[in-house]
């Protein structure tokens, strides 16, 4: 393992249990914070004064995914409203069909939301008109290519290099010792 080296290293976590990061001469670690990015999508379909709300996770669960889905339900159940989730047992065109409309649908990532609006698409489910779907990641090809275009949130990845090299620089100079930051989502 790299840790076994003692040479300046800059992690990049996506997970935030407490007590699983090092804290190492030497070694600084970088918080995602994927919260933050579902917070992101229920402001903006809020500010757009939707009341129904779903969200479809990842294939297989993952940290980012439970995070981005607690961001997203929270911050819409905190304004009073409930969230539909899709737990995969049945078809996701025929649980989309199922939803209340107009609805405001989150999807993990952009690939996931992709597939929503081909489901959507198969079911005979208007979008945005009727399912208005949010990704995230902005891919470009993905966003782009879709019928109709997806909208995304973007990642905060540029922001989150320039902290990796700020925080290389600082073990370099000998002033960081260990420590675990928490990057922000700036969108």
């Amino acid at each position: 393992s790299l840790l076994a080296i003692d040479l300046p290293l800059v992690l990049i976590e996506d997970l935030t249990v407490p007590g699983r990061f090092p804290r190492r001469r030497n070694v600084v670690t970088l918080l995602c914070d994927h919260e933050a990015e579902g917070r992101t999508a229920a402001r903006y379909f809020l500010e757009r004064h939707y009341r129904n709300f779903a969200y479809v996770g990842a294939e297989v669960d993952s940290d980012y995914n439970a995070l981005r889905r607690k961001g997203f339900t929270d911050a819409v159940r905190e304004a009073g409203f409930p969230v539909c989730s899709f737990a995969g047992t049945t078809p996701l065109a025929d649980w989309l069909r199922s939803l209340p409309r107009p609805c405001a649908l989150f999807a993990v990532h952009d690939l996931r939301a992709r597939r929503v609006l081909a489901a959507a698409e198969q079911a005979g489910i208007a979008v945005p008109a009727e399912l208005a779907v949010l990704g995230v990641d902005n891919d470009s090809v993905l966003c782009t290519t879709s019928s109709p275009t997806l909208s995304s949130i973007p990642t905060f990845d540029t922001s989150l290099g320039y902290a990796a090299g700020r925080a290389l620089n600082e073990i370099l100079l000998k002033r960081a010792h260990g420590r675990v930051i928490r990057t922000r989502h700036t969108q």
